[in-house]
């Protein structure tokens, strides 16, 4: 989980304590290349933080993928 921490500490200014109670909450997930972890039409409560690899959105427009956004090992969106 090195990326992770590394990115949250780039990012916002987090005590070694709430960074720990995060990182206890947290369960690693390795999955294969093109596992689709967001079904369409279903409700996700996860949260999924890409540690190594990229992870890609995409709905499907006239039979064609049509991609949104890419996510790549260690991003963060600050809002």
């Amino acid at each position: 989980m090195d990326n992770i921490i590394a990115s949250i500490r780039k990012h916002f200014d987090v005590r070694d304590e709430s960074l720990a109670l995060l990182i206890s909450g947290l369960k690693e997930l390795n999955v294969p290349k093109k596992t689709m972890l967001i079904q369409p039409d279903r409700s996700d409560k996860n949260i999924y933080f890409v540690e190594n690899g990229i992870a890609r959105a995409y709905t499907i427009r006239d039979g064609k993928e049509v991609t949104s956004w890419f996510s790549k090992e260690g991003d963060l969106t600050k809002l």
